[in-house]
């Protein structure tokens, strides 16, 4: 229940540690197919790519102060994706959209919400997940765009969230064969270089799901 959640939570933050800061408790909390909880975000991201960035921002607060009540601290959202024709983010509605310029305004829009109200929020599934039909949860999937494109197109939205002070960034188990020859979030290339790098990234780097087969 929520009530035993909240209780467990709090009681984890006064556990004894060598570290004093708090102790990162996330959730995946995109809103539509991808929700963990009761409560907002009460649309999928399409949806609320669709409605614009005022009400994007708005659902990011509502958010943070569902899971601020369960004394959760860490949202492992906004997906950052482009959500392409044919492609599993658009099928399972958890991209914004899928031009690179509205998606990024969204992504800004709703993880500015979120650490508003007291939630760090988590750009994924970088360097991006827009290009594949499949499920990057059931196998490692290829992404096979030119280094450009995925600079220009794919990396956008990511790049308006980092420079709208986003607190963390997921990888993808994807691999980007224009990038590194390895899945992105075991490489140098893509985590070091690109993300840290070019993108200028100097918050907490996560991975996604590490035993996809």
């Amino acid at each position: 229940s929520r009530r035993h959640l909240r209780a467990e939570l709090r009681r984890l933050q006064r556990t004894a540690r060598p570290l004093e800061a708090p102790l990162l408790t996330m959730v995946d909390q995109e809103g539509g197919q991808v929700k963990r909880l009761s409560g907002p975000p009460s649309v999928s991201p399409a949806r609320m790519g669709a409605r614009g960035t005022a009400y994007t921002g708005a659902q990011g607060r509502a958010t943070a102060a569902n899971l601020r009540a369960v004394a959760l601290n860490v949202n492992l959202a906004p997906v950052a994706d482009l959500g392409l024709p044919g492609s599993y983010q658009r099928a399972t509605g958890r991209a914004f959209g899928d031009r690179a310029a509205p998606v990024s305004a969204a992504v800004r829009a709703f993880a500015t919400g979120l650490q508003a109200g007291g939630v760090a929020a988590t750009l994924k599934h970088f360097p991006g997940l827009g290009r594949v039909s499949g499920d990057e949860d059931a196998r490692v999937q290829t992404v096979r765009a030119s280094a450009d494109t995925l600079r220009h197109q794919d990396e956008a939205p990511f790049r308006a969230g980092i420079r709208g002070g986003v607190r963390l960034v997921m990888t993808s188990t994807a691999r980007y064969p224009a990038l590194d020859r390895g899945p992105a979030l075991l490489s140098p290339a893509i985590t070091t270089s690109e993300l840290r790098g070019r993108l200028g990234f100097r918050g907490v780097v996560i991975t996604d799901d590490l035993d996809v087969p």
